[in-house]
């Protein structure tokens, strides 16, 4: 299996320090290194990036430059996936079929359409979704450990 994964817009706040969880930051900032050290590829959909530059600011009040700066880190880290009228088609399906909110079914469309067999996420009740004969595996990395070696 690929060692491809895509993380979620929760866990980059944590990542980032934007909520301001010290323990869950320091936390996801060594295992986002484990990740990269053992040759993982790592993603975020531009969904991540738009509502992380949203919450920065609405809910966070981070300055402007603030979120301009973390916009360019993590374009250095993460390769970014743009999604397209086929991820919104497949996320619609993906909300009637499993109950999930728009947002999340677009993050999910993004992986299944990419190929992508992983995502990291705090809140999701599923994991694993298929459709289409392709699925994704959906780990929670406060209580679960995605296997850094897989094949």
């Amino acid at each position: 299996m690929k060692k491809e994964v895509l993380i979620d817009t929760n866990l980059l706040g944590y990542l980032f320090g934007i909520d301001r969880s010290e323990g869950k930051m320091l936390f996801l900032q060594e295992y986002v290194k484990g990740l990269l050290n053992t040759g993982w590829k790592l993603y975020i959909s531009s969904q991540v990036c738009k509502e992380l530059a949203r919450i920065s600011h609405e809910k966070y009040d981070l300055p402007l430059k603030e979120i301009n700066d973390i916009l360019e880190r993590i374009t250095k880290v993460f390769n970014i996936l743009y999604e397209d009228c086929q991820d919104l088609k497949t996320a619609i399906l993906l909300k009637e079929r499993y109950y999930l909110q728009f947002w999340n079914a677009i993050i999910i469309a993004s992986a299944l359409n990419n190929n992508i067999p992983f995502i990291l996420s705090e809140d999701t009740p599923y994991r694993e979704i298929e459709f289409h004969h392709k699925k994704v595996k959906l780990f929670n990395p406060f209580s679960e450990n995605l296997n850094f070696e897989v094949q």
